[in-house]
């Protein structure tokens, strides 16, 4: 019976510190996105409008990231316990075990998509919002949850467990956008949502969540087909070699020459532990331009859907557009220095790596420098965007030199910015063995410092023009890089003392 695998996992699941800590950081986010709604609006007279469609985006966003990403991690966490063999040999199917992952983390799920109910209440008390809407947004959410938990259950039976969140998130924003560009429109979440905030037809609700559960009992009833043939060819060659392939691994198991632990074909350039990170942790070369390519055409995608194919509104979307762009940069970066030091603690390689005579400084820099090579790929797709977008604003614009100046000013607040939250994030995943708790304790220092810095420096300060505003972001600047450096000095004082220390 499914209801068997549901409870198990719901036991197992509820245990954990990582569930809370999970339920907390996304209400958190919902009441975060509540007081940037509330501050940016500048009248009241829409307020229960404004407030509701800018929480019920953030939490369709937030679901659309988080739910098949948690979901595509099911039945790969069974296949790397070895626990999926004990649940086979048993009485339960193959449905039974794949239906009833589906709706345990349905039901999780469920708890985060209706933490933002008592503001959609409260959106109703300040007026312009009716309670049909309310249950509509809750309808199209639900609708969303049921097909990106159901993209993330069949990557989960095709792919492992380290590229089956990706690739699940992957696919559920090309689904939306194919949705939305290629398809008939109630079949589109994205615009059962705007339909359902804007209350223009809630019959575009009702179609979405009939073809939503259509197409998620497919996927379903794919995963649970696929199930055993990959489950029996999991450990085999042929299979794994295409999709290795598919992902841009370099290391691949080979029958004519065995490469015994090296990257065949590939020579040791500058800092060995650099060059062993960015090809064994974080994809090499090939993988990171896949990425770099799918990344920058789904956000083209999605910047072309808000122009409408309007050359004055691609021009007017294009700051915000770029701004999405260093958003995504960021996070590619940040989640590359938090896997550096996780990675070798959670696979017991710091014994090998510490009997080697690389010195502290060199170990720190050479994992610096490989998370930075596995994001400089996207940087530099984000500054040909930047310059080609500079270059046409400085030949259609009249440009002073002292917007020159304060446009310098802004570039080096930024990178101060980058590298304090990149120190932070390589002090993270040195100080806490476990990638969770290390992700979960680098958003919890992000939150505290920006509640400090905006004590210190209010929040439009660094948007002051003139001279005053370059001093203000020199003084930011030299506040990041500080913090930054205090963290890149602990790293190379304490490295081997700490790792002597969790043995």
């Amino acid at each position: 019976m499914p209801t068997v695998i549901f409870l198990r996992d719901l036991k197992r699941i509820t245990s954990m510190k990582y569930f809370y800590w999970r339920r907390f950081l996304f209400v958190g986010c919902i009441f975060f996105f509540f007081c940037v709604a509330i501050a940016s609006s500048h009248t009241n007279t829409a307020m229960g409008v404004h407030l509701l469609s800018f929480i019920a985006w953030a939490t369709y966003v937030l679901l659309v990231l988080s739910a098949s990403a948690s979901a595509a991690m099911t039945i790969g966490e069974e296949i790397e316990k070895k626990t999926l063999g004990i649940l086979v040999i048993t009485h339960l199917s193959y449905r039974n075990i794949v239906v009833g992952k589906y709706i345990q983390q349905l039901f999780i799920t469920c708890l985060n998509a209706i933490a933002p109910l008592p503001i959609f209440l409260f959106c109703i008390s300040l007026g312009g919002v009716s309670l049909e809407q309310i249950v509509c947004i809750l309808l199209s959410l639900l609708s969303t949850l049921l097909i990106a938990i159901a993209i993330g259950i069949f990557c989960s039976t095709l792919f492992n467990s380290k590229s089956s969140g990706s690739t699940a998130v992957t696919l559920m924003i090309v689904y939306q956008i194919a949705a939305s560009y290629f398809f008939y429109l109630p079949i589109s979440c994205f615009h059962s949502l705007r339909a359902s905030i804007a209350g223009l037809d809630f019959s575009y609700c009702y179609y979405n969540f009939f073809w939503q559960c259509l197409f998620s009992a497919i996927l379903v009833a794919l995963a649970v087909r696929f199930l055993p043939f990959m489950y029996l060819w999991r450990n085999k060659v042929g299979f794994e070699v295409k999709i290795n392939k598919a992902l841009g691994k370099i290391a691949l198991p080979s029958t004519k020459k065995k490469s015994k632990g090296k990257v065949v074909g590939q020579k040791i350039k500058g800092n060995p532990i650099a060059w062993r990170d960015f090809h064994m942790i974080h994809g090499g070369i090939s993988g990171n331009v896949k990425k770099v390519i799918l990344v920058m055409i789904i956000a083209f995608f999605l910047f072309l859907s808000f122009t409408n194919n309007s050359p004055r509104r691609f021009m007017q979307m294009m700051p915000s557009f770029l701004v999405i762009l260093m958003l995504l940069f960021l996070m590619t970066f940040i989640n590359s220095a938090i896997r550096c030091f996780s990675k070798e603690m959670e696979s017991k390689s710091w014994q090998i790596l510490l009997t080697t005579q690389l010195t502290n400084e060199q170990i720190v820099q050479g994992k610096m420098w490989g998370a930075f090579r596995s994001a400089k790929i996207f940087l530099m797709a984000y500054l040909i965007v930047l310059i080609s977008y500079a270059l046409i604003v400085f030949l259609s614009l009249p440009i002073k030199l002292s917007q020159i100046i304060l446009s310098l000013s802004y570039i080096v607040w930024i990178v101060a910015y980058v590298a304090n939250l990149f120190c932070c994030a390589l002090f993270c995943s040195f100080y806490y063995k476990n990638h969770r708790r290390a992700s979960n304790y680098f958003v919890l220092y992000f939150i505290i410092w920006h509640i400090m810095s905006g004590m210190l420096f209010s929040s439009q300060a660094i948007f002051w023009f003139g001279f005053t505003g370059v001093i203000i972001n020199l003084i930011v600047a030299f506040l990041h890089m500080s913090v930054a450096m205090t963290f890149y000095n602990y790293l190379v004082r304490n490295l081997r003392l700490r790792i002597d220390f969790a043995n």
